[in-house]
């Protein structure tokens, strides 16, 4: 009701200058405190858009990774069975959280390990007697992976993220094909799922498959 009464009172007032030949009336300069409350709205604009993040930042996902390494749980192996050879390497997410998969033989067992790859408590032991056909080191000699020289995991995730052109790892699985130590590395981004096979060694691209 004020505002109205004051705009009323202005527009009568300019007339009536007008009227007599006076002349126009010039707006009056803000007040300091104006001035300041103006210089404080527009700063906080701009600091609200300086710190929005970009596009092509908004974009980019986080991988969430095991924190331990790959070292650590086949240390953790060798202790339990010593002597034995290391067959495949898992990690995958069980019951919300990373978890290595562990497998191994020895002349006369083959073991599975689980490892919680936060703590590394064991969660699961196995052992069974091997077959007569896999018995005195057959599958071992067959199926041992060659730990020597391995890429870190963040080396072997990098190289499958740009095969896929970035998306989450959902599981890394070493393992070995004619001869060949490889990480599996499967990959999610929206809806595309890919397998990414990586020589463990060079971080050469061995394959990619797309999953339709």
């Amino acid at each position: 009701m004020k505002k109205m009464i004051l705009s009323v009172g202005t527009l009568g007032l300019g007339m009536l200058l007008v009227g007599c030949g006076a002349n126009p009336v010039q707006p009056s300069s803000p007040t300091p405190e104006q001035s300041n409350q103006t210089e404080t709205t527009t700063s906080r604009v701009d600091d609200s858009q300086a710190s929005e993040p970009s596009s092509a930042a908004n974009n980019q996902e986080t991988q969430s990774k095991p924190s331990v390494t790959i070292a650590e749980a086949i240390e953790i192996f060798q202790k339990e069975y010593a002597g034995a050879d290391i067959t495949s390497l898992d990690i995958d997410t069980s019951f919300g959280k990373w978890v290595y998969k562990i497998e191994g033989v020895d002349d006369l067992k083959e073991y599975d390990l689980k490892i919680d790859a936060t703590t590394k408590a064991i969660l699961e032991r196995e052992e069974d007697q091997l077959d007569n056909d896999d018995k005195n080191g057959i599958k071992r000699q067959e199926e041992k992976l060659d730990l020597s020289n391995l890429l870190s995991l963040d080396e072997i995730t990098k190289i499958a993220l740009e095969q896929t052109q970035g998306g989450q790892v959902t599981d890394w699985d070493l393992d070995r094909d004619n001869g060949v130590t490889h990480w599996d590395v499967d990959v999610k981004n929206g809806k595309q799922e890919a397998t990414v096979k990586i020589n463990a060694q060079t971080g050469e691209v061995l394959e990619v498959e797309l999953d339709d």
